[in-house]
């Protein structure tokens, strides 16, 4: 038995194997099947994909329940589930009980693949497609078959430019983003609901791309300001850095580098007192630059400097540099005045105290400190008349229209009427004159001085003496009114000081006191040239006395410590005066009390300043034994300023014991100046 049944062993096993390749070969063919109708669902589930992406409809992605934000929890004790499109609830889906639930489990075939939508309140039935996907994602493959397992490269375009780190680039720069598909939901649900037009949109945004930035200086502002900004003050412009200089450089010159005892004095010294804020080093390359550790200082002071330093703001202005220059003629245009010395007068011995020029010219009249008196014709220097005294003459003067010579010695005046020089027929109306005023004299005797009339018989009378007046105290100075008739006299330590300033008439033989009270230490008169006006010179004021009112029209305040001369323009509103302090005054009477212009061009104090009587020029002399012309235009129209211009500086006298140019006046002709010095000479400059 045993036999038969070892050899029938055999043929059931190989029965049995060949049993078990017919089942291989079916399962396998099966297999084959499947994965024929695999490959033809994922296909189907690749295309549909594809076309879900491809279309734009989005009727899987709309929610029904527009719940937002709110938690679910909050709807579970209401009968429905948010509101929709329509502003309707949402009515949630009544649930089975446990036994319907049961017995739909068991009826429905497709109940292991349903699945509930709790926010649209539906059940959704999953396909075989979507089961697939599923299983694939679970088990760690691609959802997608296309996809190949060794396909997980991502290749991207270099550059060229280093990248900051090593790290590989992170997987979220290649996955779409989040709040970008939230914002593409929010616009196709604007545009769907109508509030988004996309033609509208796309217009606008092409207008957007088609202007140009528009771009401002912050500090500058802007041109189109509203009415808040034009309320505000102006901006103020940023403070500008200053360039970088060749020893900013790291390869900067040898000369710009620091040496040993530089850099230890540098180091010593305080931060504000050095010149550069670090020491120039020299490097090989750009690469081998350390770290500059005043940079985060710097940074922080220009931070200060734009936003907390205050700052003025200039407005500048587009104006030609030339333009505020005034226009000022050039000296050769205003012309003719004195450039040259002419004739030179020696005769004196003694310091000229004073000169005067006869009203047309021709004969000019000197005095000394020796005491002598001279009449000079003026083309030719000779010596027409002469008259010596013992003592010292301070001042000479013609009258401005008879030409009667008036000589202040010491305390006497004298008043001569000098053939010589004067036509006959002058001569004559000057003869019949002081008749005429000796007579009234001894009619009328009530005069504060006695008129000594000479004697027609003596010599002096031949000298051409016709009248003598004693004063109290020495006379300094003899000044007449422009039509002659009338003189005043000055002198300055008379007993009395309301005795200083004595007025005379030729005409009349009187002389009288017109002030009761002083003045002050009075240095210089002069009157007005139309006006009964008489300026009264201080030392450091001109009154301006009205003789006809008997009252004080103005007080000048010359602002110097010591005037010494005055002189009145032509016109009567414009006066100037010098003073010991080197200083020439112009006073306008129209502008107030005090120097229109002040003037400083001598080096030491001045003696006389005068004015033409028929050019617009003005002088000055000083104790330095210079001239100064000026070129003084006054015009008539009273808002015009005068016109005062340095012209030339004339130098020729020699100066003896610290005196210069003691007395000048201008040619009553001619555009000419004679000048008397301490050194005994007259000078005559045309």
């Amino acid at each position: 038995m045993s036999s038969k049944q070892n050899l029938k062993r055999p043929h059931k096993v190989l029965d049995e194997l060949e049993q078990k390749k017919d089942r291989l070969l079916m399962s396998n063919k099966n297999q084959d099947e499947e994965d024929e109708n695999v490959d033809e669902v994922e296909d189907q589930n690749n295309n549909h994909l594809k076309d879900e992406s491809e279309s734009d409809d989005t009727d899987d992605e709309e929610i029904l329940a527009k719940i937002g934000r709110v938690p679910w929890k909050w709807y579970e004790n209401y009968k429905h589930m948010g509101y929709d499109a329509d502003m309707k609830k949402v009515t949630k889906r009544i649930q089975d009980d446990k036994i319907d639930e049961f017995i739909k489990k068991a009826e429905d075939p497709n109940w292991w693949r349903t699945i509930q939508d709790e926010l649209n309140q539906r059940e959704i039935v999953l396909t075989d497609e979507q089961l697939k996907l599923l299983e694939r994602i679970r088990k760690g493959k691609f959802a997608s078959k296309a996809i190949a397992s060794n396909d997980y490269t991502v290749e991207y375009e270099y550059d060229g430019t280093m990248p900051l780190s090593s790290a590989p680039i992170p997987k979220r720069r290649f996955m779409p983003s989040k709040n970008e598909r939230i914002k593409v939901n929010k616009l196709v649900q604007a545009i769907q609901l109508g509030r988004i037009d996309p033609k509208k949109y796309l217009e606008d945004q092409e207008k957007e791309e088609e202007q140009e930035e528009m771009l401002f200086d912050i500090w500058e502002g802007t041109k189109d300001q509203d009415e808040i900004q034009k309320k505000l003050p102006p901006a103020i412009s940023a403070p500008k850095v200053k360039p970088p200089g060749h020893n900013e450089s790291y390869n900067p010159p040898s000369e710009y580098l620091m040496s040993e005892k530089e850099k230890k004095e540098w180091q010593n010294a305080h931060p504000e007192d050095r010149e550069i804020p670090f020491i120039p080093k020299k490097y090989d390359c750009l690469r081998h630059v350390e770290f500059y550790q005043g940079l985060i200082t710097e940074r922080f002071e220009r931070q200060l400097d734009l936003y907390l330093c205050p700052r003025i703001r200039k407005k500048k202005l587009d104006i030609d540099p030339e333009t505020l220059v005034p226009s000022i003629p050039k000296p050769q245009e205003l012309r003719p005045y004195p450039t040259s010395l002419n004739i030179q007068y020696k005769a004196h011995k003694g310091r000229v105290r004073g000169i005067s020029v006869l009203y047309d010219g021709q004969f000019m009249a000197s005095c000394d400190e020796k005491g002598e008196v001279i009449v000079w014709e003026v083309n030719t220097a000779r010596i027409v008349w002469r008259q010596a005294y013992r003592s010292i003459c301070y001042s000479v003067q013609f009258q401005p229209q008879k030409g009667l010579l008036v000589v202040a010695n010491e305390d006497k005046i004298y008043i001569y009427n000098i053939k010589k020089i004067l036509p006959s027929n002058i001569y004559k109306q000057n003869e019949e004159t002081l008749e005429e005023s000796k007579k009234s004299h001894e009619v009328e005797y009530n005069a504060q001085l006695k008129w000594v009339f000479t004697d027609p018989e003596s010599e002096e009378y031949k000298t051409g003496l016709r009248v003598s007046i004693k004063f109290s105290n020495d006379v300094k100075q003899i000044s007449f009114h422009q039509n002659g008739d009338y003189f005043s006299t000055l002198s300055p330590r008379a007993e009395k000081r309301n005795e200083q300033i004595f007025i005379h008439s030729i005409s009349k033989g009187n002389s009288s006191k017109p002030f009761s009270k002083s003045k002050g230490d009075v240095e210089k008169v002069a009157f007005h040239p139309n006006k009964p006006i008489i300026f009264i010179l201080t030392k450091k004021h001109v009154y301006v006395y009205n003789l006809q009112k008997q009252a004080t029209l103005k007080k000048l305040l010359t602002g110097c410590q010591w005037a010494s001369s005055i002189d009145i323009h032509p016109y009567g509103d414009n006066l100037i005066v010098g003073s010991f302090d080197k200083k020439v005054l112009w006073f306008d009477l129209d502008l107030g009390n005090t120097p229109y212009k002040n003037m400083k061009y001598h080096e030491k104090g001045i003696r006389q300043v005068c004015f033409s009587r028929k050019y617009p020029l003005m002088a000055s002399s000083s104790d330095d034994g210079s001239i100064n012309i000026f070129h003084a235009k006054v015009f008539k129209d009273s808002f015009e300023n005068a016109l005062i211009l340095p012209v030339k500086v004339l130098k020729g006298h020699t100066v003896h014991n610290s005196l210069g140019v003691l007395d000048i006046v201008f040619h009553p002709t001619q555009p000419w100046i004679f000048s008397a010095g301490s050194d005994h000479r007259i000078f005559l400059w045309t």
